[in-house]
């Protein structure tokens, strides 16, 4: 079975950039909103990078905010939009 988000990252494509060794950052093809997303194939964060991912989240977009709702159309890895 493929990720949509496991070939973002393998692939590099246009949307793509690397934001920290643990997380990479796209556009949303549905929303058109930055979206973070862990490298790891998992859907459940460690504390560890929950302290990194509210520090990358200030660091790029201090006037946004992740969206907090939790995981809809790909619900097995982690990922998080900006508004």
């Amino acid at each position: 079975m493929s990720c949509r988000l496991c070939e973002a990252y393998k692939n590099k494509n246009g949307t793509y950039r690397d934001v920290h060794e643990w997380f990479f950052e796209l556009i949303c093809d549905t929303h058109k909103v930055p979206l973070l997303v862990l490298k790891e194939h998992r859907a459940e964060l460690t504390d560890e990078e929950e302290i990194i991912v509210g520090q990358i989240a200030e660091l790029l977009y201090p006037n946004r905010k992740l969206r907090g709702t939790g995981m809809h159309s790909i619900v097995d890895h982690w990922h998080e939009h900006y508004i």
